[in-house]
């Protein structure tokens, strides 16, 4: 396959492609071991604000009493102050491209990096951390294939990223996020991982079955603040 796109991306594809496969371990762990923490995070500052901006318009949803509200208060009626204890950081992770493969019944498929992370049922003060890489900060990347090995590390262009049915780095992805990962620091969904076997997938769509109309609105009203008023 010929490698077909603009200077621009050019440029881009090899500064991440340099990254990927010539940087040795040490740099590879220098990476990986950025963190911040979203309230001390003085290099970062766009990326707290972020942080906060998608974190006040989940509380609205969880003090509205909605029906995303009363589906996580099942599992824990305090669902409301164990999201306001949580501890979130933003994680610089070294895997900053999608990965592809090609499955003979299933077609090509797609594996984004994660989102975000926590621990199942980790409770008050859990510790929630937001990829750098991911769709919540970014809403596309470039795509390398991965599974074969006489085409592995070949560039395949760009790719959207998503969170569900919402776009990567919109407020709505932000949102369906967070809630995402208050429902496993409660317990309300299993646990799941970033692999191929599309568990994480499946517990978002389960988020968002509760949670999508909510989510909508109050990211509508935060955008266009002059339409919820008129």
């Amino acid at each position: 396959m010929q490698w077909k796109f603009s200077s621009f991306k050019t440029i881009v594809f090899l500064a991440v492609f340099a990254l990927l496969f010539s940087a040795g371990p040490a740099s590879a762990a220098r990476l990986k071991h950025k963190e911040h923490i979203a309230g001390d995070s003085s290099d970062l500052p766009q990326r707290g604000e972020e942080l906060e901006r998608a974190r006040q318009q989940v509380l609205v949803i969880l003090q509205a009493n909605g029906g995303c509200s009363a589906w996580l208060k099942e599992t824990d009626p305090n669902v409301v102050e164990i999201f306001r204890s949580l501890r979130l950081r933003v994680v610089d992770e070294d895997v900053s491209y999608i990965q592809q493969t090609y499955d003979p019944r299933k077609g090509f498929l797609f594996k984004h990096p994660w989102a975000a992370r926590t621990h199942e049922l980790a409770g008050r003060e859990a510790l929630v951390e937001f990829n750098l890489n991911g769709p919540f900060f970014l809403s596309s990347l470039p795509v390398v294939q991965i599974a074969s090995p006489i085409d592995a590390g070949r560039f395949h262009g760009f790719h959207a990223l998503s969170i569900g049915s919402f776009r990567g780095n919109s407020l709505a992805a932000q949102m369906t996020t967070m809630l995402h990962e208050l429902a496993h620091v409660i317990g309300r969904i299993p646990v799941d991982d970033d692999s191929w076997d599309g568990r994480s997938t499946r517990n978002t769509a389960q988020v968002l079955q509760h949670c999508k109309t909510e989510i909508r609105a109050a990211a509508r009203a935060a955008e266009h603040p002059d339409d919820a008023v008129r």
